[in-house]
């Protein structure tokens, strides 16, 4: 399941989970996608948890603590 939220800079970022390395269930990433600036580079952050966890994280968190996670991702490799 994929959201959306605004951050700071009024950029419309997509949310949505992936599973670890090798599409593995253990650590798994919260990716941001930007939707209103396609060129900006996606962001991550690696999930305490499995990929359950990290899916329902996305589903259940609010818009503030996805801007808060936001905050503490980096650009993807």
């Amino acid at each position: 399941m994929a959201r959306t939220f605004i951050d700071s800079d009024l950029a419309t970022w997509e949310v949505y989970s992936s599973g670890g390395d090798h599409g593995l269930p253990q650590n798994p990433k919260i990716v941001f996608h930007c939707l209103s600036k396609p060129s900006l580079r996606a962001r991550y952050v690696v999930y305490d948890g499995d990929s359950t966890d990290a899916e329902e994280a996305v589903r259940e968190m609010s818009p503030d603590r996805l801007a808060l996670l936001f905050e503490s991702s980096v650009a993807m490799d």
